[in-house]
Order: C-alpha cells, then structure tokens, then sequence
C-alpha cells in the first residue's frame, strides 16, 4: 500500500475501502491493484472531507471511508450501514 501521506496540521487523509470485503480502493473507488493507483485522497480542512465522504457514500453504499488527520490520528470513520 501506498506510504501515508505527509500532512500539516489542517489537512486530512481520505482512503476507501469497500465494507462487505475490506478490499482497499483508490480513488476511482475501484479495487487498489497496483502501486500506480493513489489510495488516500488529502484535502485542506476536515469540512471538505466530510462533504466529498458523504457524497461517495450516496453513491456507493458498500464503502468504508476514515478520516486521518496529522500523525494519523483517525478522525472519523464513516459506512453506509
């Protein structure tokens, strides 16, 4: 898996999983089989964060999404179910 991302104090780390399997996605929200695809998604407040989560999770409602802030300190974790 991808190293974590450095981030400064503001910023959040999103990655997904998909619930039923545990199966790590990349961005797409397609299964992660390769080093070329990017796990975590980082945005510059916790407010885009949650928006964008809770629009994926709309959409898809298999999905396991955690928000990591700096130090990976989980934040939120956020499913469907």
């Amino acid at each position: 898996m991808e190293k974590f991302p450095e981030l400064n104090k503001n910023e959040v780390a999103l990655p997904r999983a998909q619930n039923s399997t545990g199966h790590v996605l990349d961005e797409n929200c397609k299964l992660k089989l390769n080093g070329a695809q990017k796990v975590y998604t980082v945005f510059d407040c916790l407010d885009l964060a949650l928006q964008y989560a809770d629009s994926l999770i709309k959409e898809q409602r298999d999905l396991e999404i955690v928000i990591y802030g700096h130090g990976q300190r989980v934040i939120k974790t956020i499913t469907a179910l």
